[in-house]
């Protein structure tokens, strides 16, 4: 676009300006490359007939609003803890246990027994606490056991 142009549009008014970006709009629209895809077009003219044929199937924005606000708080809900469980789980907590099981069940080679992980953690606190004993003493020092702090009144 040439500077020219664009000082002569400057100096319009702004119901003019107004104007010509209709009519640039309207040309855009007439003009076959800025004009919706085909299919689109299609697509469209299949739902509104779909529309026409059976109004009553289309459903409001705002039933669409409340169906997602219902959704909302039904799954809140199901997050809380039910009262009546006797294990006092909530839903969404039993079905994530219940789908953690059926994995386990598909997979047992990957399920760890609660015996083995005990011996580990046991191993492993053994593990740390020769670690820390062979840091924290020094050669001819007593170590904390020894070590007997009697505090005066006491």
């Amino acid at each position: 676009m040439s500077a020219l142009l664009l000082q002569e549009i400057r100096k319009l008014s702004v119901p003019e300006r107004a104007r010509l970006v209709e009519e640039v709009l309207d040309g855009m629209a007439e003009d076959d490359d800025t004009a919706i895809p085909r299919w689109q077009k299609e697509l469209i003219e299949e739902r509104l007939a779909a529309y026409e044929e059976n109004p009553d199937d289309s459903v409001s924005w705002e039933e669409v609003k409340a169906r997602l606000k219902a959704d909302r708080e039904r799954i809140a809900l199901e997050r809380l803890p039910s009262a009546d469980s006797p294990t006092g789980l909530s839903v969404w907590q039993k079905k994530d246990l219940e789908r953690r099981l059926a994995e386990d069940e598909k997979n047992p080679e990957d399920v760890v027994s609660w015996g083995s992980v005990r011996a580990e953690l046991k191993r492993s606190r053994e593990r740390i606490a020769r670690e820390h004993k062979s840091r924290t003493t020094l050669p001819g020092l007593p170590s904390r056991k020894q070590v007997d702090i009697r505090l005066p009144g006491g």
